[in-house]
């Protein structure tokens, strides 16, 4: 789980009684070595018993045997192909172990119609294209004839003297053959990664994950350098998190996970390219986690081929803007308000896109939920467009307040129509008026009012 840990054993081991051959009853290497039994004995301390060791992810495996994170992506069914051909190419280049898993399939039994081995772990030697074809070497760690017999295994008819002379000399015995990407989708379900940096040193530091504040931790570079930041928990029951890395100083996010909440148990940084200063990691947890699940473990590990210890730190909790990763702004755009880069959970109006905490009223600043007006481009909420109608309308001029309906224009002013009243009688005027000192009046009102006078 990200921390180097000492286990002791003793030097006993479960064997078969002598009826039964005798040897090793769980596993063992091949010859006379026991580091396999001492392993998996240090594992089932850890755990509490053998039978607790059945079955898993190989990845998890070489992370623990490593030291370095593991991740994983679906392979077949995938929706991406040409993203995890990719993502191989990359991540070879970098030195990564890749390692892969078929499924049990009920009533099938792909060993004997194609060699491939159900409820099995292969380990991925090599990614490359030959002739136009995106290929990967795969290793049954069995070590023997048990294989794969479709198109460009070992004795495929297909094979011609330049795609050999292409594979040369990458001949690594029994169990080892060659695959296409479209045949290994159709076998394999995913394919996990292993983040191997060979001559990186790696500091770590024990945290808890609680709500409402984020857990702070605090490195310094003592020279530029690259680091990779990842943060580890439990394989079972990791709470769903999201971390950042800031440049202590000016508080600007340098790196991170993502903006969205993830359950995995390793999450790990790109690999950072970093300027000899000190960093903060905030690590958050999402914040509708059950409270009986938190205060949770985690452990924060800096990589890196420079030393460079981490350690607890105090912190203010964290804001959205923290989580704005580079690279962001060239993924999905930039903010129609603030212009930073966006992130995955942006919105989409009036032919921009925008932050959720920049979707405010341009006028009053205020949030907007549910409708809206378009202000030269910019959202206006309904409030503040209401009270720009009442600015511009004109005004009655009876009651001087906005006039914002039908109207009736008299005497050089506007009026309400409940307003357009007889100054005499003080009833509606639905019909021919005059005027008795500058206001409406019915005719036989105004007649009256002259004769009475």
């Amino acid at each position: 789980e990200g921390c180097p840990t000492d286990v002791v054993v003793d030097t006993q081991f479960p064997v078969y009684p002598p009826a039964y051959g005798g040897g090793l009853a769980y596993a063992k290497a091949k010859g006379d070595e026991l580091w396999v039994a001492v392993l998996e004995k240090a594992y089932a301390k850890v755990l509490g018993r053998y039978s607790d060791l059945n079955g898993g992810q190989p990845g998890d495996a070489l992370s623990d045997l490593t030291g370095f994170p593991a991740y994983s992506l679906p392979g077949k069914g995938t929706r991406d192909p040409d993203g995890l051909w990719a993502e191989l190419l990359r991540r070879q280049a970098e030195g990564f172990l890749f390692c892969a898993c078929v499924p049990d399939t009920p009533n099938t039994d792909y060993q004997k119609t194609v060699g491939i081995v159900e409820g099995h772990a292969y380990a991925v030697l090599d990614v490359r294209a030959v002739g136009g074809h995106r290929l990967l070497q795969i290793r049954n760690p069995w070590g023997n004839s048990v294989e794969w017999t479709g198109a460009w295994s070992d004795h495929w008819p297909g094979w011609t003297p330049t795609l050999r002379a292409a594979v040369a000399g990458t001949d690594r015995g029994l169990g080892v053959f060659w695959m296409a990407l479209e045949d290994f989708l159709m076998y394999y379900t995913s394919v996990q990664f292993v983040a191997l940096r060979k001559g990186w040193t790696q500091s770590h530091c024990q945290g808890l994950l609680s709500l409402p504040s984020p857990s702070v931790f605090r490195f310094v570079l003592p020279a530029s350098t690259s680091v990779v930041v990842t943060v580890h928990q439990p394989r079972l029951g990791a709470v769903a998190v999201r971390f950042c890395v800031l440049e202590e100083a000016k508080g600007a996010p340098v790196g991170g996970s993502s903006q969205v909440f993830d359950p995995s148990a390793a999450l790990s940084t790109e690999r950072l390219n970093l300027e000899p200063r000190a960093y903060v990691v905030l690590v958050e947890a999402y914040p509708n986690t059950a409270t009986d699940r938190l205060p949770a473990p985690c452990i924060v590990e800096v990589c890196s081929p420079l030393p460079a210890p981490i350690t607890p730190a105090a912190g203010t909790p964290p804001g959205p803007r923290h989580f704005l990763l580079p690279g962001f702004a060239k993924r999905y755009g930039v903010c129609g308000k603030c212009t930073l880069g966006l992130g995955p959970d942006h919105l989409s109006a009036l032919h921009k896109s925008w932050h959720p905490w920049c979707w405010v009223c341009c006028q009053c600043g205020q949030p907007i939920k549910g409708e809206f007006f378009d202000d030269k481009g910019l959202p206006l909420c309904q409030t503040c467009e209401q009270k720009d109608q009442a600015a511009e309308a004109p005004h009655c001029t009876q009651c001087h307040l906005p006039i914002t309906g039908q109207y009736v224009e008299a005497f050089g002013g506007k009026w309400h129509p409940h307003c357009f009243l007889c100054c005499v009688c003080h009833d509606a005027i639905h019909g021919p008026y005059v005027a008795v000192q500058g206001r409406p009046a019915h005719p036989q009102c105004a007649q009256a009012a002259a004769v009475g006078g």
